[in-house]
């Protein structure tokens, strides 16, 4: 427990709160700020990069994409749930249709064999 607390408060000194006043536009709103950990000559190393494979223009083509998906997949969605509904309520008058069919053969039924 000591050990996982000590991990924590490193990482919390590490990162630090984004400022969106001070936000340029380009900037993700969503992103984490690390600082900057001095090398052993004093002089500060670049910043940790979480995804260094991708660019900001591959992230925001990315995300966009995913966005697209998104989109796509709850009118999909949205479709499937009409869909179903629709097939739900066409079940249901057909089974009253049935019900009316059976009690009517029913009582068809009882007459003739009231008859007899």
């Amino acid at each position: 427990l000591g050990e996982l607390q000590e991990i924590l408060q490193d990482a919390f000194k590490v990162v630090t709160d984004f400022d969106t006043e001070n936000a340029s536009d380009d900037e993700d709103t969503d992103s984490l700020i690390f600082d900057r950990e001095e090398g052993e000559d004093g002089t500060p190393s670049t910043p940790t990069v979480l995804f260094p494979s991708h660019g900001d223009s591959e992230l925001s083509k990315e995300r966009d994409e995913l966005r697209q998906a998104l989109q796509d997949a709850k009118r999909e969605l949205g479709q499937a749930k009409s869909q179903a509904a629709i097939d739900k309520e066409d079940n249901q008058k057909e089974k009253l249709k049935l019900r009316a069919l059976n009690e009517d053969l029913q009582d068809r039924l009882g007459k003739r064999d009231e008859e007899l």
